[in-house]
């Protein structure tokens, strides 16, 4: 805020009256965000919310201050509006059956991003695994089991021809998300994984990650 000139002028200024501009209080005209921690019950109930975020949600605690799950007290915040909206996110980090993302995940939409291949324009998501056991990332490695970067390739699910990593962003703009259960309009889900990162190639690097986690259990 401090270094955007836009934002700069729209976020009040705290005065010894009213500290509309703290670390966890942004006060603006017509609204005001607020930033609370997961383990603060009294920073979870203490205003109205019409726009709820929750960043990371399997890291929660399952109880807060001995007054219940932190996600429900906070989605309580928004019961005075009618068209709240309720946004979750996480990386999946409990076991299934315990993920608090993966339950919200199994009512919703589930929608994923799916992809055109370069070669046969075959509409796919990126997966490692796919629903048959058979993996979509390939690769080859040398002598010291280092996998070698421009031997790493994606079999498509329509034509089986490799896709090297450098067809990536042609296939991002040219991607869209489609919903498995379009019927669940209630929630709407988003899931995505790493093999899509439109920042860097990265596909080596996963590939390297696999190898090294076999004869670890945790990392695997």
């Amino acid at each position: 805020i401090a270094h955007s000139s836009a934002l700069r002028g729209k976020v009040r200024q705290s005065t010894t009256r009213r500290p509309g501009n703290t670390i966890q209080l942004k006060e603006y005209e017509g609204g005001f965000l607020k930033i609370s921690g997961a383990n603060s019950a009294a920073g979870l109930r203490s205003d109205p919310i019409a726009v709820l975020l929750f960043d990371e949600v399997d890291g929660y605690p399952d109880d807060v201050d001995g007054e219940g799950d932190p996600v429900e007290i906070a989605t309580r915040r928004t019961d005075t509006f009618q068209d709240a909206v309720i946004v979750k996110v996480s990386t999946p980090g409990k076991p299934r059956g315990l993920s608090r993302i993966e339950s919200d995940w199994n009512r919703s939409d589930q929608r994923q991003f799916h992809l055109p291949c370069p070669w046969c324009a075959h509409m796919q998501i990126l997966c490692w695994r796919d629903p048959k056991g058979v993996h979509r990332l390939v690769w080859e490695q040398d002598s010291t089991r280092q996998v070698i970067p421009e031997t790493v390739r994606y079999l498509c699910a329509g034509c089986g021809k490799g896709i090297a990593e450098k067809f990536k962003r042609k296939m991002l703009d040219g991607g869209r998300w489609i919903a498995a259960h379009p019927e669940r309009r209630q929630v709407v889900g988003f899931h995505i994984n790493a093999l899509y990162s439109p920042w860097r190639h990265n596909w080596h690097e996963l590939a390297q990650e696999w190898i090294e986690a076999q004869e670890n259990p945790e990392r695997l």
